[in-house]
């Protein structure tokens, strides 16, 4: 997974600290600290000029995702990829007519997936990817709407910018990736808040080649007692069904999922290198249901 920029707003001072890659920006005086959706902080328009962010994210496949709180009645960009040929955004986050949109253009198509934004007083969770086909969005981990899109999308020489135009919500816990993230990858991204340290610990477990190794063979052996529980008992069950149906996948492509698995287990904070043969196993089968999409 090409994670490009993890911001948590914490920090104090004047610059916003990118703990992916370092790709810090200032703050400027367009956006203000307030209280986040954890005990941390978000940031908030306080001015209208968006703050530009470091060069990031702009690849074939995409997705970024943040915490938003607030009134999402005026039409205004949350986090935007603009394209000054156009004048539009070629790719974010956006309040559109109460609604909250991932907004993706390329030559000559634009597309939105979008959900109405009802609650305007507790934080959600909002993710847009793009695979190079789909637009999608997602709200507190669930798929809520996709729209086709043929790629790539639209690029440009200037940076994301991040809120400044209009009355925009509080934006906490940004994540911006080169990279369409599955609904694994924003549920553990959802769960996980934006800290110092556990991105580059699990960003270098998950691609570990004994890690992946391990968790292989978990993911293996689980499937296959999950497809031989399948065959020997009620095969009427639709989940029972669904989880079969990844268990044949996983046998017949083992490293494929394999290093699925191995991001989705690294990215616990409670693993790391000591973890032993049977917490992996434990935590494969807890991720099964969501791998399977029950």
């Amino acid at each position: 997974m090409a994670l490009d920029l993890a911001a948590s707003f914490d920090e104090a001072g004047s610059t916003v600290v990118d703990y992916a890659n370092g790709l810090n920006f200032p703050m400027t005086s367009s956006i203000t600290r307030v209280a986040g959706h954890g005990s941390g902080n978000a940031v908030q328009a306080s001015g209208a000029t968006p703050v530009p962010m470091s060069d990031c994210g702009v690849a074939d496949q995409r997705g970024v995702m943040a915490w938003v709180k607030g009134d999402l009645s005026e039409d205004a960009w949350i986090v935007e990829w603009h394209c000054d040929s156009t004048d539009t955004g070629a790719w974010g986050i956006l309040s559109l007519q109460g609604d909250i949109v991932v907004q993706a253009e390329n030559g000559s198509t634009q597309a939105r997936a979008s959900a109405p934004w009802d609650d305007t007083t507790d934080w959600h969770h909002v993710a847009g990817t793009f695979d190079g086909a789909m637009v999608c969005l997602y709200i507190d981990g669930e798929l809520v709407d996709c729209t086709p899109l043929t790629g790539p999308i639209r690029t440009d020489s200037n940076p994301p910018t991040l809120l400044g135009r209009g009355d925009t919500p509080a934006v906490d816990d940004l994540r911006v990736y080169s990279h369409c993230p599955d609904r694994q990858s924003v549920n553990a991204a959802k769960d996980a808040i934006v800290v110092a340290d556990d991105f580059s610990s699990s960003a270098t477990l998950a691609v570990d080649a004994d890690f992946i190794s391990r968790v292989t063979a978990a993911t293996a052996h689980y499937a296959l007692s999950v497809a031989a529980a399948f065959l020997a008992g009620d095969q009427s069950n639709g989940a029972d069904k669904i989880r079969f149906q990844l268990a044949r996948s996983v046998l017949l492509e083992p490293e494929a999922y394999g290093a699925k698995f191995a991001w989705a287990i690294a990215a616990d904070a409670g693993v790391d290198r000591t973890v032993d043969d049977a917490s992996i196993s434990e935590k494969v089968a807890a991720a099964w249901p969501v791998f399977a999409g029950l």
